[in-house]
């Protein structure tokens, strides 16, 4: 099974395709949202979406891969 651990606000305009998508691939895939953190410190931002992310990692199973902009 594959994991993938988003962090967004929205997707509205992607909803559909979403749906669709996790319609024919939910027996290898899993999508996982995590809500943006807000704050006016970019550091807090990190710090909190990171600790999040890594709670969802450590319940994952199987290879990690990082992907980043």
């Amino acid at each position: 099974m594959i994991t993938l651990i988003t962090v967004s606000d929205s997707w509205n305009h992607f909803t559909q395709a979403i749906k669709e998508y996790e319609k024919r691939l939910s027996k290898t895939v899993r999508i996982i949202e995590i809500a943006p953190e807000k704050s006016i410190h970019p550091h807090i931002i990190v710090k909190k979406e990171t600790e999040r992310i890594i709670q969802c990692i450590e319940k994952s199973k199987g290879p990690i891969f990082l992907c980043d902009e």
